[in-house]
């Protein structure tokens, strides 16, 4: 028989498991981007591949942005008044609208929403970005992971789960290989033996029949011709 490919070894990446991989990249990318943002650059935001995230501590933007909401943050090359950005002045972020803008001397004026009074003016370099969107009320979960203790338990997490993917494809992958290898094993039995599904093995058990019926008369006309047959028996 020819010899038959083992096409488990040759199947190609599922969609679900490139995206796993993707995902994984990104989440590993992102965790280390901030580690170093943060203890290396001291960047209170970190922000890989453009965007970053913070979570609202005071209600001075409130009713727009409330306590403990999560805000996404993109990097912006041009801002407008009415915009709501996230600028640093300090050590802590603030999130304000901008309510004054001078282009041509760089210089912007916030005010929280709730607030009475504006901010002091500052300069465009120390604009952050402008809001994406917000995410209400998941902000003290939020804060945990963005902790040193929060990013390796999200590593940990994401490893874990992409090591028992792997592992759940190699056992599919073995069982179907020891699923291929016996059947064709098992065709192999059938070829040998003939057995089809139109029953010829009773043609083949035929002719094994005629063929020992065959050798039966040859070994009769051999004893005839030797005259063993004749041969008188001792008493």
């Amino acid at each position: 028989m020819p010899e038959k490919v083992d096409n488990s070894q040759l199947k190609k990446p599922t969609v679900g498991r490139i995206v796993l991989i993707i995902f994984v990249l990104l989440v590993v990318y992102c965790c280390v981007f901030s580690l170093i943002a943060r203890f290396v650059k001291s960047e209170s935001i970190p922000m890989p591949l453009g965007f970053g995230a913070a979570t609202v501590l005071t209600g001075s933007m409130e009713p727009t942005l409330h306590v403990n909401s999560v805000v996404v943050v993109t990097k912006a090359s041009h801002y407008e008044v009415g915009d709501i950005v996230v600028y640093q002045t300090g050590g802590t972020p603030t999130i304000h609208r901008i309510i004054e803008l001078d282009e041509a001397s760089g210089i912007v004026v916030t005010q929280g929403d709730a607030n009475n009074a504006p901010d002091e003016p500052f300069t465009t370099s120390r604009l952050k970005g402008k809001l994406a969107f917000s995410i209400p009320f998941v902000g003290i979960v939020f804060r945990f992971i963005k902790t040193v203790p929060g990013i390796i338990m999200i590593l940990v997490l994401v490893f874990t789960l992409f090591y028992l993917s792997v592992r759940a494809k190699e056992q599919d992958a073995a069982a179907e290989k020891k699923a291929g290898e016996m059947r064709d094993e098992i065709e192999k039995l059938r070829h040998d033996l003939s057995i089809c599904d139109d029953g010829s093995y009773k043609a083949l058990i035929a002719r094994e029949e005629q063929e020992i019926d065959s050798k039966k008369e040859e070994i009769k006309r051999l004893r005839a011709k030797l005259g063993l047959d004749d041969q008188p028996k001792d008493n």
